[in-house]
C-alpha cells in the first residue's frame, strides 16, 4: 500500500535546505524508518532501490503548484533559508507493503526530534491524509490506483517538481524522454505491486507515447560531493493511435503512481519527485 506522508517541522534555529542534501537526505529518512520497524526497514531496502522516496525541505509550503521557468539554473536556486520557528516539511513515501504496515502507528506518535547536521528540527505533526490545504500527504492502495484510473484519457500531465534525470550507458541523461519515464515506473510497479500490468505495455509505450508538450528548466543538483544535470517543470504526454482500455487505463496508472514512487534515478536523496497535474 504506498502511503505518502508529511512532516511538519520547525528549526530550533535557522536553518539552510542546502546543508541536508544527498546521502543527508538518505540517512534522514532510514533514522525515521528505523522509528517503525528496525526488522522491517532492513527487509524492504534490501530489496533494492526505491522502497522509499524522500524530498528536500520545503518551508510554509510543500513543492510548487507552478510557476517553472525555461531557461538553465544553478543548483542553488533551489536552496531555502528557513529561520528558526518557521513551518517548513518534508515529505517520504512508502512503496513497500512491510513498511506501509507500521505507518499507522508512528503516524500516532507524540512529537519528536530528528538530528539535520548537527541540530535538532522538530517534528510537529505528520499527515497521511489530503486536506484542501496540502495535496501532498495520501494513501491508496495498489488495487485503488488501478480501479480509479482512467481508462478514456489519452493525454495527461506531469509535473517534475524536483530535479529530476534518468541515467543511460552511465550517463546522465536530464530530458523528460517518454521512454525513460515511464519504463521507470513500469519497473516500480512490477517490483512492488500485486497486480499485473500488460506485458506488451512497455512495447506499447515505446512505440505509441510521445513528449507532446513540454515547459523545463536546466540545472545542476549539488548532492554534497558531485553536482548532477537535471530538470525540473512539467511535460504533456500522448498515447496516439487507438488502444484497448486496458492499455490507456495502465497509463494513466503509471502516471498515478509517479506521485508515490518519483520519475527517474536517486529518489532516495530528494531527486524525481513527481505529481500529475
Amino acid at each position: 500500500m504506498p502511503f505518502s506522508i508529511v512532516f511538519h517541522c520547525e528549526p530550533h534555529k535557522d536553518f539552510d535546505s542546502q546543508e541536508l542534501k544527498g546521502e543527508g537526505l538518505q540517512k534522514l529518512a532510514h533514522w525515521l524508518l528505523e522509528r517503525l520497524n528496525p526488522v522491517q526497514v532492513h527487509r524492504a531496502i534490501s530489496m533494492g532501490k526505491g522502497s522509499f522516496t524522500i524530498s528536500p525541505f520545503f518551508a510554509k509550503r510543500c513543492p510548487s503548484q507552478g510557476g517553472e521557468s525555461c531557461g538553465r539554473e544553478r543548483h542553488r536556486s533551489t536552496v531555502q533559508l528557513i529561520r528558526a520557528g518557521t513551518p517548513c516539511r518534508f515529505r517520504i513515501t512508502l512503496l513497500s507493503d512491510s513498511l506501509s504496515e507500521a505507518v499507522a502507528s508512528f503516524v500516532r506518535k507524540p512529537a519528536l526530534v530528528v538530528p539535520v547536521n548537527g541540530q535538532s528540527i522538530r517534528v510537529t505533526h505528520v499527515l497521511w491524509t489530503p486536506s484542501r490545504s496540502d495535496p501532498w500527504p495520501r494513501s491508496q492502495t495498489y488495487e485503488q490506483l488501478f480501479d480509479e484510473a482512467s481508462s478514456t484519457c489519452t493525454t495527461l500531465r506531469l509535473h517534475f517538481v524536483t530535479p529530476t534525470m534518468f541515467i543511460r550507458h552511465s550517463n546522465p541523461v536530464p530530458l523528460p524522454n517518454p521512454h525513460d519515464v515511464f519504463r521507470g515506473l513500469i519497473a516500480s510497479w512490477n517490483l512492488f505491486a500485486p497486480i499485473s500490468l500488460s506485458t506488451d505495455l512497455e512495447r506499447l509505450i515505446d512505440r505509441y507515447v510521445c513528449l507532446r508538450e513540454f515547459k523545463i528548466s536546466s540545472l545542476t543538483f549539488d548532492i554534497g560531493h558531485e553536482l548532477i544535470p537535471a530538470f525540473t517543470g512539467w511535460g504533456q504526454f500522448a498515447l496516439t493511435g487507438r488502444h484497448h482500455e486496458k492499455h490507456i487505463r495502465e497509463f494513466n496508472l503509471l502516471a498515478d503512481f509517479s506521485f508515490y514512487c518519483g520519475i527517474g534515478n536517486r529518489t532516495e536523496i530528494g531527486m524525481g519527485v513527481t505529481r500529475r497535474l
